[in-house]
């Protein structure tokens, strides 16, 4: 027969006491309630770093409970999330939302403030209005008094529904320098139009407000005025413009076979072509003011000008189109 193991076993009056061991009472994880063991720095169930076994005694270094991060010496918030230290006593510090911090970042403050006097300021600089609106992109600009979205619509313009309007007033029609005949148009960085009238071989200028200025020739054909006003030089049957951002105008003097330039100045000048029936006609490389053409339409590519050769019956010319580069 086993009898069951005493707890005390007298000994006369000095007895000796056994008792089972004890085990030490386990740290349960703050997130997910699992036991921890030993001096685990994260929970092994949720990966939480541990905030009652803060310490690692080896390195005397302690650990953040929000993010785990190192805590240097006694600091008492965390320099990484800005958690209160875990041996610091003090409650877990409210983290906001990253728009309202975005909001109480003074460079965030002052570069909304000088975006609202931007666009504040936006018509002294440019001919244009604007206006605000709840949809992206959230402004219309309005130009020569017609609404125009900022940025432009992915659907293909050839499905769109169009609307239309004419520059040309029944005042511009009538009276002196009235248009007689439009070939070409170009239009400025200012937003005034330039129209080409082969009939009275003229340029004119619309500005914004509609009003009708004669910026050269007019009256009977001819070549005259390089390096002058052009106001006072003579054309013959201008037909195709081209304007660029430095504010010059490029005109197909047609009947003069040549490129006539009109700068910001007024000054206009023959930048190519010698006549209708002069030079060589396909000249690869060549200087432009040896070429001889009948220009008709101009259009800007980059920096170089295109010029399309005009057909006619009586006007011997074949088929051509020039790039006039700029020697800079």
């Amino acid at each position: 027969m086993i009898l069951p193991r005493p707890s005390r076993i007298g000994l006369g009056n000095y007895g000796v006491t056994t008792r089972e061991p004890q085990t030490a009472p386990a740290t349960a994880c703050r997130q997910c309630k699992n036991e921890l063991v030993d001096k685990g720095k994260f929970c092994d169930g949720c990966g939480t770093a541990t905030t009652t076994l803060v310490s690692d005694w080896e390195t005397l270094q302690h650990y953040c409970g929000r993010c785990g991060s190192v805590l240097r010496g006694s600091k008492k918030y965390c320099s990484y999330c800005g958690d209160a230290s875990p041996l610091s006593g003090q409650k877990k510090v409210k983290h906001d939302h990253w728009i309202f911090q975005a909001a109480e970042d003074p460079k965030i403050q002052i570069g909304a403030v000088l975006l609202l006097v931007l666009l504040a300021s936006l018509p002294l600089f440019l001919p244009v209005r604007y206006g605000l609106t709840l949809t992206p992109p959230f402004f219309l600009i309005y130009d020569d008094g017609t609404p125009q979205v900022a940025a432009r619509s992915t659907a293909p313009l050839a499905t769109a529904s169009w609307s239309a309007r004419s520059i040309i007033s029944a005042e511009d029609l009538v009276g002196e320098n009235a248009i007689a005949s439009v070939s070409g148009v170009a239009r400025d960085a200012s937003g005034a139009y330039f129209l080409a009238d082969t009939t009275r071989h003229a340029i004119f200028r619309i500005s914004l407000e509609g009003v009708r200025e004669l910026i050269a020739g007019g009256g009977e054909p001819g070549f005259s005025g390089d390096g002058g006003a052009a106001v006072d030089a003579t054309l013959n049957a201008p037909l195709g413009l081209a304007a660029d951002a430095d504010g010059n105008l490029y005109v197909a003097d047609t009947g003069n076979g040549r490129i006539r330039v009109i700068d910001a100045a007024g000054i206009i000048r023959t930048i190519a072509g010698c006549g209708p029936d002069c030079g060589a006609r396909n000249t690869v490389q060549a200087a432009a003011l040896a070429i001889g053409m009948r220009p008709a339409e101009l259009t800007f590519v980059g920096s170089n000008l295109l010029v399309t050769q005009q057909q006619c019956a009586d006007c011997n010319t074949e088929p051509a189109v020039w790039v006039l580069q700029p020697e800079l």
